[in-house]
């Protein structure tokens, strides 16, 4: 599928989850071409495009796809840029509908894009940054917010280039190439921390298996904890309907329980 417009001077491709469409840039378009693949490999056809967005993506340099292949990240190198493209609503016609545009500290000359396996962090490596940023596009998309970076890391990530997140989300690793070769291999806090079901407690304990750490567990070997919330837990407490505890004539028969209606 020859496009001089569309597709002017290609860089990088990547393609949709079911394989039905390639996302193709041009360098010198600042473009996003929708190329359908699935419909007729022998012939492929640009299907939609965004074409010379300088804002957004001014000479883009790199892509991802999120994991559910609604959108599409792309790195706009001139812009210091990140866009998020919906490509799914309407694949004719991808809009961007969120980006963070002239980031020179976190985004500096954008080029490697990575998506968290759960779609919720994008990764960034900026070259003239020495950087890696990490993006929230999870929690609003038309508003990506940068939560994490590394900035001017010449040691271990110089002109920082390809940047890939393993199958988990723990780590991410950065490829660079300058006077160094390097790899960095960074772990994801963010994610970790989204994993950690006791993140204040090391041990990550819970002895009577009821989904509540035993760092702030109130009955600790009680899965029912406390129903009546009257700060008795279940297991000792003789009154589990009423938070009172009442039994004015002790005769162990809570008094909720001879209340007949």
């Amino acid at each position: 599928a020859a496009d001089s417009i569309a597709m002017d001077s290609p860089r990088i491709r990547d393609r949709s989850p079911g394989g039905q469409f390639v996302y193709v840039t041009g360098h010198d378009s600042s473009s996003l071409a929708v190329v359908d693949v699935g419909t007729d490999p022998s012939n492929p056809v640009v299907v939609g495009s965004i074409v010379g967005d300088e804002t957004n993506m001014n000479v883009p340099k790199g892509m991802a796809v999120s994991p559910d292949g609604v959108f599409v990240f792309i790195a706009g190198g001139s812009s210091n840029s990140l866009a998020v493209v919906d490509v799914a609503t309407d694949p004719t016609n991808p809009v961007v509908v969120g980006s963070i545009v002239g980031d020179g500290t976190n985004l500096a000359d954008p080029r490697g894009v990575a998506v968290s396996p759960d779609g919720a962090l994008v990764f960034v490596t900026g070259g003239d940054s020495q950087s890696l940023a990490v993006i929230d596009v999870g929690t609003d998309p038309r508003s990506p917010v940068v939560v994490g970076s590394i900035v001017g890391d010449d040691v271990t990530m110089t002109s920082p280039r390809g940047v890939a997140v393993s199958s988990d989300g723990a780590f991410a690793f950065v490829a660079s190439s300058s006077e160094v070769d390097s790899l960095a291999v960074v772990a994801n806090a963010f994610t970790c921390a989204a994993r950690d079901p006791c993140p204040d407690d090391a041990s990550n304990a819970d002895a009577d298996s009821d989904s509540v750490c035993d760092g702030v567990d109130s009955c600790l070997g009680d899965a029912a904890n406390d129903a009546d919330a009257d700060g008795v837990c279940d297991g000792e407490d003789s009154c589990l309907v009423d938070a009172s505890n009442a039994d004015a004539d002790s005769d162990r028969v809570c008094d909720l329980s001879l209340i007949h209606i």
